[in-house]
């Protein structure tokens, strides 16, 4: 059974992570430029 903090941060991480690439195709959508 792995290490409860351990989950919590793996999920934090992921969600970190799915916020990450949303935030960048916005901006890619408002800048292609800067692709």
């Amino acid at each position: 059974m792995p290490h409860p903090l351990f989950v919590v941060g793996k999920r934090f991480i992921h969600r970190i992570e799915r916020t990450d690439l949303k935030l960048r195709s916005k901006l890619k959508r408002l800048c292609p430029q800067n692709d």
